[in-house]
């Protein structure tokens, strides 16, 4: 399947496959999060021909924030589905998520607000954020 977009995220049968609505929601939160750090963190080429802006970075960081409150509210239907059909794994799996989105939020908020240092707790944040997402989608890779 494609990548969902945020807008469709609402609309995921999160009551009949919580499972999959989890995983879309992995997947846009996982393209969201690697935009924010792309604009936090430019490549070499970037930042030597002057194409880094703070504004940009900023509303970069304002459009996954809009990402990850939705992406937060299907979290939160799966793990009461989750907590109803006693699926243990999911409801772990989906508090952590949910934590991580919270901090990952509080700290974009921070940036928002020009706070002084800022920009490298976010940048750190974002790489926690971004690592959690792909372990959860690919828990058996750190076993190989």
């Amino acid at each position: 399947m494609g990548e969902v977009s945020a807008s469709a995220l609402s609309s995921l049968p999160v009551q009949s496959n919580p499972a999959y609505a989890v995983k879309a929601a992995l997947d846009k939160l996982q393209s969201s999060i690697s935009r924010s750090e792309k604009a936090l963190a430019p490549s070499f080429m970037k930042r030597l021909l002057g194409g880094v802006s703070r504004d940009n970075a900023r509303a970069v960081v304002a459009a996954s924030l809009e990402d990850t409150r939705v992406i937060r509210s299907v979290m939160s239907e799966a793990r009461i589905v989750a907590i109803h059909t006693d699926a243990k794994a999911l409801l772990g799996s989906v508090d952590r998520v949910v934590k991580a989105i919270d901090q990952w939020r509080e700290t974009a908020l921070e940036f928002d607000s020009a706070v002084y240092g800022s920009d490298d707790r976010l940048l750190q944040r974002t790489r926690k954020l971004a690592t959690l997402c792909t372990d959860l989608r690919n828990p058996a890779a750190g076993l190989v």
